[in-house]
């Protein structure tokens, strides 16, 4: 193997490393049966208008094989400018748990005091969460923010923020485990449109998508991974991540910044 080919593909193993690094890494619970059991948000719309003031996190569980009589879980948000709203439990919630805790002190005001809150479902007789392979909404929790500013974003994730409040499932044998956890689950107020000036690279245009920023370092590199595989952060100007002009964002424009930057150091593309 040349010199150059070993280069690029120690390169591209960095770049994965920072994609790795990036990663919540966990090993299934030992007393987790059948298949990994998991807690994870998922988001209708990640994108909401800078006039649009809603945003809405719905909490999902998975317990394959043992049926639960306890789902608990801490929760906060990282934006002081966003408030929790309201919380609307699933049926399958309602028929599972006898007591549902959301609120600190059981109010919403506590909660956006603190920007704090939690799933706790308890079950004190059958039939319980019986054990099902498909995922079930839990609760769907509703942000607002007045008003939010461009490029603005809130992120909730998990946090044991009261005695004995961590992620864990117990099951009606009462035997406790931890659960996989999704990661956090991030909105963002939409981006203002920029278009791709000069070259291409220029992910970040940083700070406040200005088109004016036209420097292309290892930060480009880093939203464009976060962009692509973690956090799904929307982009300024897609024209400036497209640099084999495909009309798509993929590994391979992925390949070719890890090209520009530290493998060829040909100069980005010009801007279509």
């Amino acid at each position: 193997m040349s010199e150059f080919a070993f280069t690029k593909i120690l390169a591209l193993f960095l770049a994965a490393g920072l994609l790795v690094s990036s990663l919540a890494l966990a090993q299934q619970d030992p007393l987790d049966q059948g298949g990994p059991d998991s807690a994870f948000f998922v988001i209708e719309d990640s994108l909401v208008g800078r006039g649009d003031s809603g945003a809405e996190l719905e909490l999902y569980v998975l317990n394959d094989t043992q049926d639960l009589k306890t789902v608990m879980v801490g929760f906060y948000w990282n934006n002081p400018n966003v408030y929790m709203d309201s919380v609307v439990l699933s049926p399958a919630a309602d028929s599972a748990f006898d007591l549902i805790v959301i609120f600190p002190d059981s109010r919403i005001d506590s909660t956006n005091i603190i920007r704090r809150f939690s799933f706790v479902g308890i079950s004190f007789s059958p039939p319980h969460l019986l054990a099902s392979d498909l995922a079930r909404p839990m609760a769907s929790y509703y942000f607002g923010a007045s008003p939010w500013s461009t490029g603005d974003s809130c992120c909730a994730d998990t946090m044991t923020w009261a005695s004995s409040l961590d992620l864990a499932f117990i099951d009606t044998s009462d035997t406790k485990y931890i659960p996989a956890w999704g990661g956090a689950g991030c909105v963002w107020a939409d981006m203002v449109a920029v278009e791709c000036m000069g070259t291409l690279g220029n992910v970040t245009l940083s700070p406040n998508c200005d088109p004016s920023d036209q420097t292309v370092d290892i930060t480009d590199l880093q939203l464009f991974i976060d962009h692509q595989f973690l956090t799904f952060t929307p982009l300024c100007c897609v024209e400036e991540a497209d640099l084999d002009f495909s009309g798509e964002i993929d590994i391979t424009d992925l390949q070719l910044m890890v090209d520009c930057q530290f493998i060829t150091l040909d100069p980005f593309p010009a801007c279509p």
